[in-house]
């Protein structure tokens, strides 16, 4: 044991300081590990949404797929519009500023000669998560945020360790 005043002093200095540097690094840890946890379970959902989303436009183009080919059985030499005359209807529909379902339906009117209305391409309402840029600028940030916390998490317990390293050698 120590004999001397000032180096148990300065023994009970450091113990004080190791212990005070041990509640703030375990505090750090412990906010850092629930941010963790929170950023972890919002890409969680993020990505159960993005799968529920992708499923439901492979099943959408399957439909689409689908009634194309209805279509072109159907309408196969009706066509009164050649290739080139749709293209300039297509542009000059686009020209007007016509709501695309508007346009669609126009289009297609004119190629098949057969009425189609524009609701039949009104799109439901509903989030896109997989198509909206800022929720994939989100995402982004998400990562980023997580790489950056385990990181500093790492950082954390290896400057802790080291801490625990010298002051064992001390005493």
């Amino acid at each position: 044991m120590l004999s001397q005043p000032s180096e148990q002093r300065k023994l009970q200095e450091i113990n004080a300081i190791y212990e005070q540097a041990e509640s703030k690094l375990q505090d750090a840890i412990a906010l850092l590990q629930e941010q963790i946890e929170s950023l972890t379970q919002q890409l969680e959902n993020s990505y159960q949404e993005t799968q529920v989303l992708e499923q439901e436009l492979i099943h959408t183009n399957r439909e689409l797929s689908n009634l194309n080919q209805e279509n072109q059985e159907l309408y196969a030499g009706q066509q009164k519009l050649t290739l080139s005359q749709a293209r300039i209807l297509a542009q000059s529909l686009l020209n007007q500023g016509k709501p695309t379902s508007e346009a669609l339906a126009k289009l297609l009117s004119e190629i098949y000669q057969v009425q189609v209305a524009p609701e039949e391409f009104a799109q439901k309402a509903r989030s896109s998560s997989l198509l909206d840029p800022s929720i994939r600028v989100q995402q982004a940030r998400i990562f980023a945020t997580q790489h950056q916390l385990k990181t500093q998490f790492n950082e954390l317990k290896t400057l802790f360790s080291k801490l625990g390293e010298t002051l064992d050698d001390i005493s």
